[in-house]
C-alpha cells in the first residue's frame, strides 16, 4: 500500500505525540535512578516524577498536533466552502488552492473535474431552459386558444351529457331488448324490457350465456353465424327464436354490431324486437294473398273454359292442389233437383279406388250424408264419416293417421239456386280458413258451372238452329244433302292428325257446318241447274261466302270460325273468290275447309256430273297442291288416305 507524504507527516505527528513521551520517561527514569539521586526517597517517586513529566509532555504534543491537523483542514475546508459559493453564484472559473499533498491534489482535481462538468450542466441546462422556454410560450398560446374554446367545449360537454340522458332513457325505455354480450358469450348487459318479453329479470339473466336464451337447435350455430356475417357488414339482421322463462318462443328481429373499444372487438350490440305478433299478421296477410290469388287463378281458368265437365274437374283439383287433401267429389243436382249426381272427383285416395264417375253413389238429398248442408245452408263439417261407403273401404285400408277424418262439405248456390255439393276429406282437422276458402271457391265454382249449363243450353239451341237452316239450304238441292255435316266431319279429322288445338277443331267443326250456309241468298234454279252455270250464274254463285258472312256476322262466332267460312274458296296461288287473297293471308282453318269441302263436292254426285272415286278425288287434290290448296293440309290427307284408305270418308260422324 503506498503511503504519501501526508499520510507519513500525520502518522509522525501522532507517533511522536504517543512515543516521545514513553521514551522520555524511560530515558529520565534510567538518568536519575543510575546517578543515584538522593533526593528522591525510593524508585517510586522516581517512577511517579516520570509519569508526571511524561503526561505533561504529551497532553503538549497531542495538543501541537491537533492544532496542525486542523489547521490543515480548516484550510482545505475554507477552500471548499470558497468552490462551493463561487459555484453557487455561477462562477466555474473560481481557482482552488489546496495544500501540495497528494491526496488533496486528487481532491482538487476531482473538485475541478467537478465545477468543469457543473459548467458543462449549466449550459446543457441553460439549452433546455431555452427550450422549456420556447414550449412555455407555445403553452401559453395552447393554453390561451383552450380557454378560447372552453366555452364552446362546455356547451358541447353539455350536449353531451345531455344526450347521454337522452341515451340513457331511450335505453331504458325503449321496447325492445338491448343487450352487450362478451366474446365468450356472457351477458355484460341488459335492459328492463327482457322481463316484458322473456320474463327474466335483469338480474336473472346478466352474466349468463346468450345461448341459454336462444332456441336450443340453432344457439350452437348463432355466434359463427353472426360471426361470419360481420365480416363484410357493419351490421347484421337476423330472424333468431329466443325462449322464455315458461318455454314459450318468441320470434324475434335481432340487430347486432360489433362492440369496439379502443380499436378492438370485445363484443356485440344487439337489439331484439319481439316480431311474433308481427309475424303471425305477416302469415295471415300472406296466406290471404294465397287464397285470393287461388281464387283469382281459378277464377280465370274456370272462365276460359265454358264445358261443364271441364269445370267440374278443374274445381276439383284445383282444391286438392291448393288445400293438398287427399279427397274431393263434386255432385250435381240433376233437373229435379232431388239428386245428387257425380259429376267429378280428384285426390290420391279417390284415384286409386273408383275408375270413373260411374262408381260413385247417386244421393238423395235427403240421404243423412247431405242433408245437413242443404238444412243449414252453410258449409258443414262431418266426423261420422264412413256414412259413405266409399270412405268406408277407403279407410279399411288405411293406417289409423292416415284414414279419413273429416269430410269438409259446402254447398254450391247461385242467386239462391242450389247445383250441388263439394265434399272434401282430411286426414286431420279443418281450420276456419280452409273453411272460409272451400267456400270462396264454391261460389266461382257455383257461377261457372251456372254458365257453362247455360253455355252447353245456347250451344244445343245454336246447332238446332244451324241444323234448321241447313235442312231449308239442302232441301233446294237434293244433290248437297249431308254436304255440310261431311265437310265438317272431313275437316275435324284433318284438324286432329294436324295436332291443332281443341279451340281450332271446334272451329273447323262449326265452320264446316255453316261454310255454305249463304246459298240460302241464291236463286233455286242456279242451285239446282243441271248444266253447267253460265258466267253470270257463277257470280252470283260466288256472292255465297260473302252473303254467309253477313248472316253470321250477328251470332258472335269466333275469328277462327268466321274466317274459314268467308275464306273457304280462296285459293293457296291467290286465284280463288270472294277476295282472291294469297296463302299468306290464308287461315289454317280456311285451308283445311277448303279442301274438305272439295274432297266431299268431288265424291258426291252433282246434276251435272257423277261422283268420282275416293281415290280419283284424292289424285286431284294432289294435283292442286302449291296452286289451290295448302301443301300442308294436302300431304295430311295423302298420308290419311295410304294409311286408311277410303274408310276415312265411312267412319260415323260425330255431331
Amino acid at each position: 500500500m503506498k503511503v504519501t507524504k501526508f499520510k507519513l507527516k500525520m502518522f509522525l505527528m501522532f507517533f511522536m505525540a504517543t512515543v516521545t513521551p514513553i521514551i522520555f520517561f524511560i530515558a529520565l527514569v534510567y538518568i536519575l535512578g543510575s546517578n543515584g539521586y538522593t533526593s528522591f526517597e525510593s524508585n517510586d517517586s522516581i517512577i511517579k516524577l516520570g509519569a508526571f513529566l511524561t503526561l505533561v509532555l504529551s497532553f503538549f504534543l497531542f495538543l501541537k498536533s491537533y492544532y496542525d491537523a486542523n489547521k490543515m483542514w480548516t484550510k482545505v475546508l475554507s477552500e471548499i466552502k470558497k468552490g462551493i459559493l463561487a459555484v453557487q453564484t455561477g462562477d466555474f472559473e473560481h481557482k482552488t488552492s489546496f495544500l501540495t499533498s497528494e491526496e488533496f491534489t486528487e481532491l482538487e482535481l476531482a473538485y475541478k473535474a467537478m465545477t468543469e462538468k457543473l459548467k458543462g450542466d449549466k449550459k446543457e441546462i441553460e439549452f433546455q431552459a431555452l427550450e422549456i422556454y420556447a414550449k412555455n410560450m407555445e403553452i401559453q398560446q395552447t393554453n390561451i386558444e383552450l380557454e378560447a374554446s372552453y366555452g364552446q367545449l362546455q356547451a358541447t360537454i353539455n350536449q353531451l351529457n345531455d344526450s347521454e340522458q337522452k341515451y340513457y332513457s331511450l335505453v331504458k325505455n325503449i321496447t325492445d331488448i338491448v343487450c352487450v354480450i362478451r366474446l365468450d358469450g356472457s351477458i355484460y348487459f341488459i335492459n328492463n324490457m327482457v322481463k316484458d318479453i322473456l320474463g327474466y329479470s335483469r338480474e336473472e339473466v346478466e352474466g349468463r350465456n346468450i345461448k341459454e336464451l336462444i332456441k336450443p337447435d340453432i344457439s350452437d350455430s348463432f355466434f359463427e353465424k353472426v360471426s361470419n356475417g360481420l365480416k363484410t357488414k357493419n351490421s347484421l339482421m337476423l330472424e333468431l327464436e329466443l325462449v322464455t322463462k315458461d318455454g314459450r318462443i318468441v320470434l324475434s328481429e335481432a340487430t347486432l354490431t360489433n362492440f369496439v373499444y379502443d380499436g378492438e372487438i370485445i363484443g356485440l350490440q344487439a337489439i331484439l324486437r319481439d316480431i311474433t305478433q308481427k309475424k303471425k299478421m305477416e302469415e295471415e296477410i300472406i296466406a290471404s294473398y294465397k287464397e285470393l290469388a287461388t281464387i283469382n287463378n281459378l277464377s280465370r281458368k274456370l272462365n276460359a273454359t265454358l264445358e261443364i265437365n271441364h269445370v267440374s274437374n278443374l274445381v276439383v283439383h284445383e282444391i286438392c292442389r291448393v288445400l293438398k287433401n287427399p279427397l274431393c267429389t263434386l255432385r250435381l243436382l240433376d233437373e229435379t233437383g232431388n239428386y245428387l249426381i257425380p259429376a267429378a272427383y280428384a285426390g290420391e285416395y279417390v284415384i286409386g279406388e273408383v275408375k270413373s264417375v260411374s262408381d260413385f253413389s247417386v244421393y238423395d238429398i235427403k240421404n243423412p250424408l247431405f242433408r245437413k248442408v242443404f238444412e243449414t245452408d252453410g258449409s258443414v263439417i262431418k266426423h261420422d264419416v264412413e256414412q259413405s261407403n266409399l270412405i268406408k273401404k277407403i279407410n279399411s285400408t288405411k293406417k289409423p293417421k292416415e284414414k279419413i277424418n273429416e269430410l269438409l262439405m259446402t254447398p254450391i248456390k247461385n242467386n239462391d239456386k242450389w247445383l250441388g255439393v263439394l265434399t272434401v276429406g282430411t286426414t286431420g282437422k279443418f281450420t276456419s280458413r280452409q273453411k272460409s276458402l272451400l267456400s270462396s271457391i264454391a261460389n266461382n265454382a257455383a257461377i261457372a258451372i251456372e254458365n257453362a249449363r247455360l253455355y252447353d243450353l245456347s250451344k244445343r239451341n245454336f246447332i238446332k238452329t244451324v241444323n234448321a237452316l241447313i235442312a231449308a239450304i239442302e232441301a233446294k238441292d237434293k244433290y248437297t244433302e249431308g254436304h255440310s255435316h261431311r265437310v265438317s266431319k272431313y275437316a275435324v279429322i284433318l284438324a286432329e292428325k294436324m295436332g291443332l288445338s281443341k279451340e281450332q277443331i271446334d272451329e273447323v267443326r262449326v265452320a264446316g257446318i255453316l261454310h255454305d250456309i249463304g246459298k240460302i241468298g241464291v236463286p233455286d234454279a242456279i242451285l239446282s241447274k243441271p248444266q253447267r252455270l253460265t258466267l253470270d250464274e257463277y257470280e252470283q254463285i260466288k256472292k255465297h261466302p260473302t252473303i254467309s258472312n253477313k248472316i253470321l256476322e250477328p251470332v258472335g262466332l269466333t275469328d277462327g270460325t268466321m274466317k274459314a267460312i268467308t275464306h273457304h274458296h280462296e285459293r293457296w296461288d291467290g286465284k280463288g273468290y270472294p277476295f282472291g287473297i294469297t296463302n299468306e293471308q290464308l287461315s289454317i282453318e280456311a285451308q283445311i275447309i277448303s279442301v274438305a269441302d272439295a274432297l266431299d263436292a268431288m265424291t258426291s254426285d252433282r246434276a251435272y256430273r257423277k261422283a268420282m272415286t275416293e281415290e280419283d278425288a284424292v289424285r286431284e287434290i294432289v294435283k292442286g297442291r302449291d296452286t289451290q290448296f295448302s301443301p300442308r293440309v294436302v300431304d295430311v290427307l295423302s298420308e290419311l288416305f295410304k294409311a286408311k284408305g277410303a274408310q276415312i270418308f265411312k267412319d260415323d260422324f260425330e255431331q
